[in-house]
């Protein structure tokens, strides 16, 4: 029997068919994209997760927070503007105002509430931004190799965010701050940031080379102290991204008027020569006029052997406790390198004589020799200033031959509209060139100028 199911009425108390029943959440504009590691050691950042975000929805980061964020934060920094603040793009994991508003935006985008966890924010009355973040990216390859052979989601850790941290806790090896192919450093987020990619060239980051290492019996004893840094900055993200309650203001100095106590009754002059830092500074950490840098107070908590986080939460057992004083240099050295004058002589004078349009730099014959670009210069300092010069003078010609074609489309810019009956104004002469950022310069200006005096 055929039965006309848009005749059939529902029943009046039927709770199935009440619409309140199925009443629909409220859709988000962005997609509900879930950050990975919270409540562990990796929990991402919140660069990371903007480029993620703009990649799912098949844009690079700077198209979606221009199209999407602008609207929401309209402030003079221009936050959703990445070619405004591409190089404090830094401060988006930190825990400044810039953080504060990009998590805002992004979660009224997102409908989520856990953005403040891939920042630094939660951690704001504890440590002073200052030396606290890298001014940019660095990465663990076999991190990034281990992401992709596993099929898992690729992403950075908050972690590698820390201008501390220098050796991934996991696999024992340097972070990496170079493109292994163009040689580049990558700003934390820029308009066409790309999950694992160079922002640069394009390529992968995953690819491991075996210098990164540390396997030499010379540093062994800083091999320890860095890796001591990773895990226990780890672990104050893991605490972080839990959800935990986080310690005040004042935690600080409490915590370190205990230590004073316990190992100089009380005097802060001995202890302050004791740490080997200035006495007037630990008498302003103690009365809590000034914070310690994270550094400064990873190093008390490594001479006490405590966690950062049981430092900062008073679970201080100092009974048993042996204060071992730091180290003056707690710095990572790599193993000196044995250099062959005459043949490094000889390869600096070959790449002089080369015809290579363009020449070399000096990071880039460095890099291709295989020595630090100061050991190179130690060396041969007049070949490298030549080496230099050369490369001075290619870039000044190209800048020069840049300014030449720009001037050029402005002109023909200028013609184009006063023939189609618009006024050529700057921002219109803008929008058809190649490099609307060029009218920084006076002779671009003036050749704007000059193109509408001839009309």
């Amino acid at each position: 029997m055929n039965v006309d199911v848009t005749q059939i009425q529902p029943y009046p108390n039927d709770e199935l068919w009440s619409p309140e029943r199925f009443s629909l959440p409220p859709r988000s504009c962005l997609h509900h994209l879930e950050p990975i590691g919270i409540g562990t050691s990796m929990v991402e950042s919140l660069s990371s997760y903007v480029t993620r975000l703009a990649h799912s929805h098949g844009v690079f980061a700077g198209i979606l927070l221009e199209k999407k964020l602008k609207p929401l934060i309209n402030k003079r920094y221009g936050v959703a503007t990445l070619n405004k603040i591409a190089h404090y793009s830094k401060a988006l994991n930190g825990m400044g105002i810039m953080a504060e508003d990009l998590v805002r935006g992004l979660s009224i985008l997102t409908s989520r509430q856990d953005l403040s966890l891939l920042t630094l924010l939660h951690w704001s009355n504890l440590f002073p931004t200052r030396q606290l973040l890298r001014s940019s990216r660095a990465w663990c390859p076999l991190c990034y190799s281990e992401q992709f052979q596993n099929n898992k989601i690729c992403y950075e850790p908050l972690l590698w965010s820390l201008k501390i941290v220098q050796v991934c806790p996991k696999h024992h090896i340097f972070l990496v701050s170079s493109c292994p192919d163009c040689g580049q450093k990558n700003l934390p987020l820029t308009g066409r940031s790309q999950p694992g990619c160079c922002s640069k060239c394009g390529a992968w980051l995953g690819n491991y080379d075996e210098i990164h290492r540390i396997s030499h019996p010379s540093y062994l004893s800083d091999l320890e102290w860095e890796l001591w840094k990773g895990i226990n900055v780890g672990n104050l993200l893991q605490k972080s991204s839990s959800r935990l309650s986080f310690p005040k203001q004042e935690a600080i100095a409490e915590a370190l008027n205990i230590c004073v106590s316990h190992f100089s009754q009380g005097n802060i002059a001995l202890w302050a020569r004791q740490l080997q830092v200035p006495r007037n500074t630990l008498w302003l950490w103690c009365k809590g006029k000034n914070l310690p840098t994270l550094q400064a107070l990873l190093k008390i908590c490594y001479c006490l052997r405590i966690s950062v986080w049981d430092f900062v939460h008073h679970n201080l057992d100092l009974s048993n406790s042996t204060f071992v004083p730091p180290k003056l240099d707690l710095k990572v050295r790599s193993p000196s390198q044995q250099v062959n004058k005459s043949s490094l002589e000889m390869s600096l004078k070959l790449l002089l004589k080369e015809n290579r349009e363009p020449p070399m730099s000096m990071e880039e014959v460095a890099r291709q020799l295989g020595y630090d670009r100061r050991t190179i210069f130690r060396h041969c300092p007049e070949l490298c200033r030549l080496v230099s010069a050369k490369y001075i003078k290619y870039q000044k010609r190209t800048h020069i031959q840049k300014l030449d074609d720009c001037c050029a489309e402005v002109r023909q810019a200028v013609f184009d509209l006063h023939t189609q009956g618009k006024y050529p104004s700057e921002a219109k002469v803008a929008q058809l060139i190649s490099r609307p950022s060029f009218f920084r310069y006076k002779r671009v200006r003036k050749a704007l100028q000059e193109a509408r005096q001839s009309l």
